[in-house]
């Protein structure tokens, strides 16, 4: 095919099309020798899921760096919240519609709103309340998951895990072995999916997140094919040891986001707009203390979050 035509062909493929171009080359090249496909199929099925949905019948060629960002924060919302707002792992987990108020430029967010006179937060026990500003580019991130039913939580393990369940069904391939079939789902399973994520399962999502992007050397690294104890018996204490530090080398914490947000307002816009952003009560904790209302606080964050 002429390189004029074979452009020209290229830019009518539709994201989708491509998407499927793509995958048939995944499902080929990710194999184990044995032809099993490799961890890495899964990996990209997750990502390439996120892409159909955000932008599946755009045309490819349109699909530009804003295309990109706005597929990457639908990928990370609750980190990129995090990031924008400076709230605690612990706030942003619990966010309901019933909690926030988005009627002005800021968005405002009190924790349980509904659960007790000063909300349901880490220091609603001592009296205190808590509002959490949400400036133009959180709202971006959050109306994707707004809910019709204000009481549900936004970020729902059970919902997601239903949703990759039906969706690994709709495309297997190959029948159900009878044994499977005949096999009875426990109507009292230990572990099941919850309507919220825990702080814990979000910190250990970061941790697994941190681990699948920086890897450690290839002779550090586990193989696929062998199980955790293989892999600490073959490379020895010395190489676990290094494992480790590679580990507290290469992986954040959802607490260092709040953090984070806190080093850049309290930069761009001082000490006290820290302070009130955070919802910090006292002087040991951002340097000292002053009167800053919430009005000023929302001016900082239509700009900063």
């Amino acid at each position: 095919m002429p390189v004029a035509s074979a452009e020209s062909s290229a830019q009518g493929l539709s994201v989708n099309e491509l998407i499927l171009t793509y995958w048939a080359h995944v499902e080929n090249y990710y194999r184990h020798p044995d032809g099993t496909p490799t961890s890495e199929v899964d990996a990209i099925r997750l990502a390439l899921r996120r892409l159909r949905r955000l932008c599946g019948p755009t045309p490819a060629a349109s699909f530009d760096t804003l295309a990109l960002e706005a597929l990457r924060q639908q990928m990370a919302a609750i980190v990129q919240l995090q990031w924008l707002t400076g709230m605690r792992p612990g706030e942003v987990t619990i966010m309901r519609g019933i909690d926030l108020d988005t009627t002005g430029k800021v968005w405002l967010y009190r924790p349980g709103n509904d659960q007790g006179t000063h909300g349901r937060h880490k220091t609603a026990h001592r009296g205190q309340s808590r509002i959490i500003l949400i400036g133009p580019k959180a709202q971006e991130v959050l109306r994707a998951w707004l809910r019709l039913n204000l009481m549900e939580y936004l970020f729902q393990p059970r919902e997601a895990h239903e949703q990759f369940d039906a969706e690994r069904k709709a495309k297997r391939k190959s029948k159900i072995p009878p044994s499977q079939a005949a096999r009875k789902r426990k109507t009292k399973p230990k572990r099941t999916p919850g309507e919220r994520y825990r702080v814990t399962s979000y910190d250990h999502a970061v941790m697994v997140a941190c681990d699948t992007a920086f890897p450690p050397p290839p002779p550090l690294a586990q193989r696929e094919d062998e199980t955790h104890r293989q892999w600490r018996e073959r490379i020895g204490a010395d190489g676990w040891e290094q494992v480790k530090r590679w580990r507290r080398e290469h992986r954040w914490h959802p607490h260092q986001l709040r953090h984070a947000k806190a080093t850049a307002i309290r930069r761009e816009a001082g000490l006290d707009a820290a302070r009130a952003v955070l919802g910090h009560r006292g002087p040991a904790i951002t340097g000292h203390y002053a009167e800053l209302d919430i009005g000023k606080a929302s001016a900082v964050m239509e700009r900063l979050g």
